[in-house]
């Protein structure tokens, strides 16, 4: 059903939930370390986390992260997440248990900020 949907979309993944690409500095904290870091790129759903200096080396599927960081206008965001996909200087977590308000806070940063996109967040489509 799934490869259906993406031959509708010209093979492009459709997406559950939006993304927007940000730069919000963050803080990594997981079982071995604490470590600077940047969310690029962010959904109700999860992060892509950038890790500049390679540090975590502990980025095995399934590992438990939490997220420290602050949402401008929003306020600082808490939360936990397992690693879903990763490469040498990256991640990608998915949210596990997020709070209401932090849900809250995170679809309206992200609503907001969607108005400035000329792409459909959920297919890739560009908006005409």
């Amino acid at each position: 059903m799934i490869e259906s949907f993406k031959s509708l979309h010209g093979g492009r993944p459709i997406r559950v939930h939006p993304r927007i690409k940000v730069d919000l500095p963050t803080t990594v904290i997981t079982k071995s370390k604490d470590l600077q870091a940047k969310i690029f790129d962010l959904s109700p759903a999860g992060a892509l986390v950038i890790e500049p200096s390679s540090e975590l080396t502990d980025k095995e599927k399934g590992t438990s992260v939490f997220l420290k960081y602050n949402l401008p206008g929003y306020g600082d965001v808490e939360c936990s997440g397992k690693i879903v996909r990763s490469g040498p200087d990256w991640f990608v977590t998915s949210f596990q248990h997020l709070e209401e308000g932090v849900k809250i806070k995170l679809w309206e940063y992200i609503s907001k900020r969607l108005r400035e996109y000329s792409i459909c967040p959920y297919c890739g489509v560009e908006y005409k």
